[in-house]
C-alpha cells in the first residue's frame, strides 16, 4: 500500500481619461486667376471655357486633402523659433482653465505642476503666464490649435521649450479629473499621457499631482518596493512569471514599477497560489501569503487485490471535494469507506472544488 499527497487550491485573491482627437478637414485648392489672355499659336485669343466645360473640369479635377486643418497650421511667414536652452530641459506648462472646477483648485494644480517640474533636475518650468507673453510677441494664440497636439507643440517651441504639458481639468461624474499630455516640441508629437481623479483636500491633491507628474516626466522613477512574507520555507516566489527568489525572502524587492503585479508561490505538495499585489509609488508594500491556508491536502491510499482490482481512499479534512478517477466521478469527501473495484494499473485521480482541480497519477 502506498500513500501520496494531493493538493488543491481553494481560492486566489484578485485585484481611469481624456483624449484629444486630431481634427482633419479637406484643404481648399486655391486657384490663381491668370491676368491677361494668353494668345494661341495662331495669334487669336484663347476662348473662355463654357459653363458646361467648367462644371466638367470641376468634376474631374482631384481635390487635395491634408490631415490637419488650416486653422491648426502656424502662419507660413513665421520666423524660425529661438534656440533651445542647452544647460537644462525647459518644460512649458500650457495655460488651462478648469471646467466646472473652482479657481482655488485650478491654481493649486498649476502651482503643484510647476513645482514638480522644477524639482526634477535638470528640468526648468515655463509658467502659463510666460507662455502667453512669449506667444503674444509672435501673434500666436493656443486657442487656434483646438487641442491639436502637433499645433500645440509647434507653438510651445516658440517659448524656448523642449517639451510642453497640456492640461485638462474638469469636474466629471462627481469627481475632479486631471489629464496631462506631454508634447515634444521638436517632433510635434505626444510622448506620454496620464490621467486620474484628484481630491478636494489640498494635501491629498498635492500628493496625487506629484504622482501623476512623476509618471509623466520621469516614469523610470515611478517605482516602489515589495516585501513578501512566506511562512513555508522552500517556496519559490514568482513576480510577473519571473522567479525572483525562494522563501524565506531576506529583503524587499526594490525598484519595482508602481502598480499591479502578479505574485505566484509554488512548492511541491501544494497548489500554486496566485495573487494580485499593488506596489505603491515610493513606498514599501508587504504581502503575507501562506500556502497552507489556501490549500486542501488529501492523502490518497491505494491497495491492489489479487483479482486485478484495487481500492482508493482519499482522506481530507474538507468536505465537498469531488473525486474523479480517470475522469469518472466517484463521490465527494469526506469519504467513510474506500472506493472499491478500481481496475489495477495506472490511474488518474483528480480532486475538484469551486471550479479548480488538482491532478495526480497513481498506480493501483
Amino acid at each position: 500500500m502506498t500513500v501520496a499527497a494531493l493538493a488543491v487550491c481553494i481560492g486566489c485573491s484578485g485585484l481611469s481619461g481624456w483624449a484629444h482627437a486630431a481634427r482633419s478637414a479637406p484643404a481648399c485648392n486655391a486657384q490663381k486667376t491668370a491676368k491677361g489672355g494668353k494668345k494661341a499659336k495662331s495669334g487669336t485669343a484663347k476662348a473662355s471655357p463654357t459653363p458646361a466645360q467648367t462644371d466638367k473640369a470641376k468634376a474631374t479635377t482631384p481635390v487635395a486633402t491634408q490631415s490637419r486643418s488650416a486653422s491648426h497650421t502656424l502662419p507660413a511667414r513665421l520666423p524660425a523659433p529661438p534656440p533651445l536652452p542647452a544647460k537644462y530641459r525647459a518644460v512649458a506648462l500650457l495655460p488651462f482653465v478648469g471646467v466646472e472646477v473652482g479657481e482655488e483648485i485650478t491654481r493649486s494644480v498649476e502651482r503643484a505642476l510647476l513645482a514638480e517640474i522644477d524639482e526634477l533636475a535638470p528640468m526648468q518650468s515655463i509658467s502659463p503666464q510666460d507662455v502667453r507673453a512669449d506667444l503674444h510677441t509672435y501673434n500666436l494664440d493656443l486657442a487656434q490649435c483646438e487641442g491639436d497636439a502637433e499645433c500645440l507643440a509647434q507653438m510651445a517651441r516658440y517659448v524656448r521649450a523642449h517639451a510642453a504639458i497640456d492640461v485638462q481639468l474638469a469636474f466629471v461624474g462627481g469627481t475632479v479629473s486631471l489629464s496631462l499630455r506631454l508634447l515634444d516640441t521638436q517632433t510635434g508629437t505626444q510622448t506620454a499621457a496620464v490621467a486620474d481623479t484628484v481630491s478636494d483636500d489640498a494635501g491629498t491633491r498635492a500628493v496625487e499631482v506629484h504622482r501623476l507628474a512623476v509618471q509623466l516626466l520621469a516614469p523610470d522613477s515611478y517605482v516602489g518596493s515589495l516585501t513578501v512574507v512566506v511562512p513555508e520555507a522552500g517556496t519559490d516566489v514568482y513576480l510577473d512569471d519571473k522567479l525572483v527568489g525562494t522563501a524565506p525572502i531576506p529583503a524587499p524587492f526594490e525598484k519595482l514599477r508602481a502598480g499591479p503585479h502578479i505574485l505566484r508561490l509554488s512548492k511541491p505538495g501544494f497548489s500554486d497560489l496566485y495573487q494580485f499585489v499593488d506596489v505603491s509609488y515610493n513606498r514599501n508594500t508587504t504581502v503575507t501569503a501562506d500556502l497552507r491556508s489556501n490549500t486542501i491536502s488529501g492523502a490518497i491510499v491505494e491497495a491492489v487485490a489479487k483479482a486485478g482490482l484495487g481500492s482508493i481512499f482519499v482522506a481530507s479534512q474538507t468536505a465537498g471535494i469531488e473525486i474523479r478517477i480517470d475522469g469518472e466521478p466517484h463521490g465527494t469527501t469526506m469519504l467513510t469507506a474506500p472506493i472499491a473495484s478500481v481496475p489495477a494499473g495506472h490511474r488518474r485521480i483528480s480532486l475538484r472544488l469551486g471550479g479548480q482541480a488538482a491532478v495526480r497519477e497513481v498506480n493501483v
